[in-house]
């Protein structure tokens, strides 16, 4: 349920009036670290009167500002009620992995940067260990990540008041359901119980966020960076215009429906502009990207890309087979290309135990060149976006003169590769996609100084 002013009656509108003027204009400690005026969503988000809301859409609109602004929102010691001596208030914010909460500039970081300086003050002390922030009132803010369901059970005799969910389509709904379990408080305390989020479209959770938020009953205010006057919209509008159709559609334009439809990663265009002839530049080095069949309905899939002077790559030669000779072919292909100076063949890490027999046996029939394993990190879509990003931004080209059939079926593996895997059921595995990842990968690693490769 979309919330615009508009459609907010003006008894609500009161309420949210006194709530802005009571936790946000008088809010000492909100005053002394904000040296700006929310935006206009952001007001809405903070003083609409219920105790679920979202606050998601296009990107660049100050979903984790205003989720740690509505964390604030109660801290300040006129909260106590009477005959106490300390604020029962209690905030927690989460991130799906360490890896977000931690990132530069990410939500925990912006409040170092807000509260930090105010521990000299007395008004608030901060524990890194635990990543809880304890104000002079009493009331806390904690910030933890929750990867798994079983980390469920450490919030298991928790009782928060507040509850806030940075990037909401990254958890999945049970997790979301659970921690309303962990919202209560005594009948004297003020502090309204609230659970907040904030996201774009997009993450294992778009659809579960969607039938709930944007198409069901729970209210949710749209997020826009075109609304967002503290950000350069111009160079903005340049920055995500470089993204992939999918993410394009989701964060420039806020679409929770960007599911639908074929060619996600690039375009047609975009496929049909990168077919060139190779360049008469000087090659640097190449690498060899390598899809295992896994089973009879795979093909087993090599793909190699060459580095040029320029700083260009080119994917110079493909091969997909199903037949089982898998050694042989690659053996083949690399006797092919043994004037192209490859530095490395890059395979896809084998699971569990496997990983460590497979890489040596490969290694063992490969005297000649350095092999390395690269472990798959998320789904085939998410794996296929730097190749993606390097064929957009026209740092990637195909060969032309490859084999025609070799590059329609690339073609329409582009096509059809999908964030979900119910829709990639529907296709053959994009083994060739998956070896142009790989070849990809590696080009990137020797690049990036993070093997002992030498490049000249």
């Amino acid at each position: 349920m979309k919330l615009s002013l508009k459609d907010i009656s003006l008894k609500t509108r009161m309420k949210m009036h006194q709530i802005a003027e009571r936790t946000l204009k008088e809010n000492e400690l909100i005053s002394y670290i904000l040296n700006k005026t929310p935006l206009p969503n952001q007001l809405t988000f903070l003083t609409y009167p219920t105790e679920e809301l979202l606050y998601g859409g296009m990107a660049g609109g100050g979903k984790s500002e205003a989720l740690l602004l509505a964390a604030l929102q109660y801290v300040e010691e006129k909260f106590i009620p009477e005959g106490e001596n300390r604020l029962t208030y209690d905030a927690l914010i989460l991130r799906r992995s360490l890896d977000d909460l931690e990132m530069p500039n990410a939500i925990l970081d912006r409040a170092k940067q807000w509260l930090l300086p105010l521990e000299d003050t007395g008004l608030v002390y901060y524990k890194d260990l635990k990543k809880k922030f304890t104000f002079s009132s009493g009331a806390t803010l904690t910030f933890r990540y929750l990867a798994h369901n079983n980390d469920l059970m450490k919030y298991q005799g928790a009782e928060l008041q507040y509850i806030g969910f940075d990037e909401l389509t990254q958890f999945p709904e049970n997790q979301y359901q659970y921690l309303h379990s962990r919202l209560r408080k005594t009948e004297d305390n003020p502090i309204p119980l609230r659970m907040r989020a904030g996201t774009n479209p997009g993450g294992r959770g778009n659809d579960w966020v969607k039938k709930k938020f944007i198409t069901g009953n729970v209210p949710f205010v749209p997020a826009s960076y075109l609304e967002n006057k503290y950000l350069d919209q111009e160079d903005y509008t340049r920055q995500l215009e470089k993204l992939d159709p999918l993410t394009k559609q989701q964060l420039m334009y806020g679409s929770w429906d960007a599911y639908a439809g074929n060619w996600l990663l690039i375009t047609v265009d975009d496929f049909e502009n990168s077919l060139r002839v190779l360049p008469d530049d000087k090659l640097l080095f190449s690498v060899v990207g390598v899809d295992s069949a896994s089973t009879g309905q795979d093909k087993f899939a090599c793909t190699l890309i060459s580095l040029y002077q320029t700083g260009l790559m080119w994917l110079s030669d493909m091969v997909a087979t199903r037949k089982m000779n898998q050694e042989e072919i690659l053996f083949t292909f690399l006797e092919q290309h043994h004037d192209k100076n490859i530095k490395l063949i890059a395979f896809e890490r084998e699971p569990g135990s496997d990983s460590t027999f497979a890489k040596k046996y490969w290694q063992g029939l490969l005297p000649k060149y350095n092999v390395v394993d690269f472990s798959p990190q998320g789904s085939k879509f998410v794996r296929a976006r730097p190749v993606g990003q390097s064929i957009r931004e026209k740092r990637l080209f195909i060969n032309k003169d490859i084999k025609e059939s070799l590059i329609n079926e690339l073609r329409n593996q582009f096509g059809y590769i999908h964030p979900l895997k119910e829709k990639m059921k529907e296709y053959p595995s994009p083994d060739l996609l998956d070896s142009t990842d790989y070849a990809h990968m590696g080009v990137m690693k020797i690049l990036e100084n993070k093997t002992r490769v030498t490049i000249l």
